[in-house]
């Protein structure tokens, strides 16, 4: 421990390292978390699968459930001085990896999700409970798509993508979820109906009279053949 504290990671640390970082610890294996910063006495669970990334050298995002909201933590295997191996895992501060209210670029009629691997709620933009819409138990893994949901009552349409990591990081499967108020998608279409009905009638009355205009010209020779038809049969030869 001591060795650590000296020439290990803490001692290389600087207020750099505490950008986007709630805490910081170095769990040395088979011992107790040794706190850089933050408070970390309560390190995420690492399953088999996170252990098998570790060890091939990557860095890991760890979901920990959590009653308020879910904490994600970074991981990654570390060497210290002295030969000393453990993980060194950063709780990610929630602020710095979604940005506050006031950096949401979203327009006021959209909503953004993201959804973890099973299905958790792991970052919202409305403060209202949310689940998986009807006939999702999770989202397919890889697959884009749309579908439509409610949000507090709300009819939304949406589409799903998933989140995509590095070559040097192993991701857990997460979707990004961009949803839009319905009504606002429809109303669009709803005023392009009015004005659509509205121009066609004006269309089709202007289209009636440049048709009867050209029909009467057209006629005007056979209005003219049938007069002179008429003047022969009446034996009227002295008008042209």
């Amino acid at each position: 421990r001591a060795v650590i504290a000296r020439g290990g990671v803490g001692s290389r640390l600087d207020g750099r390292a505490q950008v986007g970082c709630a805490s910081l610890a170095f769990i040395p294996d088979g011992s107790l978390p040794i706190n850089y910063f933050g408070a970390a006495e309560h390190p995420p669970f690492v399953d088999a699968r996170n252990h098998a990334q570790l060890s091939g050298g990557r860095s890991v995002i760890i979901v920990a459930p959590d009653p308020g909201s879910p904490r994600l933590y970074l991981a990654r295997r570390a060497v210290e001085p002295g030969g000393i191996h453990g993980l060194l895992i950063g709780e990610v501060d929630p602020g710095f990896l979604w940005g506050g209210a006031e950096q949401n670029s979203l327009i006021p009629t959209m909503e953004l999700h993201v959804f973890g691997d099973s299905g958790l709620v792991l970052y919202a933009t409305t403060t209202d409970a949310v689940a998986l819409p009807a006939g999702f138990s999770t989202f397919p893994a890889g697959e884009r798509g749309t579908f439509e949901w409610k949000l507090a009552e709300t009819a939304y349409f949406a589409a799903y993508t998933p989140v995509e990591g590095t070559s040097g990081s192993a991701v857990p499967r997460w979707t990004l979820v961009l949803s839009e108020d319905r009504a606002a998608v429809m109303a669009p279409m709803a005023r392009f109906s009015r004005t659509f009905a509205i121009t066609a009638l004006l269309s089709l009355g202007l289209a009636l009279i440049l048709g009867m205009s050209q029909l009467r010209r057209n006629l005007l020779p056979l209005l003219a053949l049938q007069e002179g038809t008429r003047r022969l049969a009446n034996q009227q030869f002295n008008e042209p």
